[in-house]
């Protein structure tokens, strides 16, 4: 339930500290760069960064380097700038390939060409290729054979019109849809329904945003004049409200969600926490999340949160949303979710 005012994207932001001596370095998929004391599992990474612990999934790791390494890294880096030469370059190159640190690899193989544009080793560590006497990148190449990269992967360009249509039908495959009446006990007029028509397409928008890509509305069916109560409810002579009453914004009672006519994102985000994935308050305490479930004046944010920003005070009465209620919910959704572009949402009015 949303009782006070509040106003209005794992692998989320970790703060970036100064190294301490020995900390281990993770660099993320993202590019982020991480240091910290660090313990692998079988599906992610655990890093604490002054006491504060986060979990990276395995996937979003580009490399993860023990002890000293990125001091020693800083200090090999230095010393290739300041000679400035092939062979320093080269030399750092072969370093940081043995130690899996392949996007600086790359970076140093790229300053080789900058001095020695024929340099074999060179090129053949980038993925180059010799034809005719002239050295391609990886896309050159295979531009030349006619392929296109896809998702990944390299498939003839004949191919890519099939291969984006069958992306598509996976990806909405993947979403876990909604199909969802509105009753209003107010009678409405054609503007009003119109209006109720916005309201439902920003709730799809925040839904899908918030919900990184997982969660969709299919189809909501908005009908007047009536005390039966569908998922969504609003009670007479709140159509054009934006709280339930004096001091309530809305709540869920029982399997449906009653709400004011013109329900604001962050409000209907906050009770479809609680319908849908028994997420809890978050307000409970001082100190609040950076959550729907929370308010603005409890440092509420347009997001639900998860283990890396969910707050210490809350920590100690429940699980993060993500970790601790949407993912145990529903196992088939991501998070970080997939995103894409939002799908529409079908709109039925039943003027009663």
């Amino acid at each position: 339930m949303r009782c006070s005012v509040s106003l209005p994207w794992l692998l989320a932001a970790v703060i970036l500290l100064p190294m301490a001596a020995w900390a281990d370095t993770v660099r993320t998929r993202s590019g982020e760069i991480i240091h910290g004391k660090t313990r692998r599992t079988r599906e992610s990474v655990l890093i604490s960064v002054d006491g504060k612990v986060s979990s990276i999934p395995t996937e979003d790791v580009e490399w993860l380097v023990k002890g000293n390494t990125w001091e020693i890294y800083q200090k090999k880096l230095a010393k290739a700038e300041e000679q400035n030469s092939a062979k320093t370059w080269l030399r750092l190159g072969t370093w940081l390939k043995s130690k899996k640190m392949l996007p600086e690899a790359r970076e140093a193989y790229q300053r080789v060409l900058a001095h020695d544009p024929q340099s074999k080793t060179a090129h053949r560590e980038l993925g180059h290729h010799l034809v005719d006497e002239r050295w391609l990148t990886e896309d050159e190449f295979m531009a030349s054979k006619g392929k296109v990269k896809f998702r990944g992967k390299w498939i003839d360009e004949e191919d890519l019109e099939a291969a984006k249509a069958a992306a598509e039908r996976e990806r909405l495959a993947s979403i876990t849809w909604f199909e969802w009446d509105w009753t209003l006990e107010d009678d409405l007029g054609a503007e009003e329904f119109e209006a109720k028509k916005r309201v439902v397409e920003m709730w799809q928008t925040w839904l899908w945003k918030v919900g990184e890509g997982n969660f969709a509305l299919r189809k909501v069916t908005v009908r007047d004049r009536t005390s039966e109560r569908g998922t969504m409810h609003t009670p007479a002579g709140r159509k054009d409200a934006r709280m339930l009453t004096d001091t309530l914004w809305a709540q869920v009672q029982g399997g449906t969600m009653v709400l004011p006519g013109n329900c604001d994102a962050y409000t209907w985000l906050h009770e479809l926490g609680h319908l849908l994935f028994n997420c809890p308050e978050e307000y409970d305490s001082p100190g609040g999340c950076p959550c729907v479930e929370a308010t603005g004046a409890k440092g509420g944010e347009m997001q639900w949160c998860d283990a890396s920003n969910h707050s210490a005070e809350q920590a100690a009465q429940h699980e993060p949303c993500w970790e601790g209620y949407i993912l145990k919910k529903y196992p088939n959704a991501k998070h970080p979710g997939p995103g894409g572009p939002r799908p529409p949402v079908k709109i039925a009015i039943r003027d009663s």
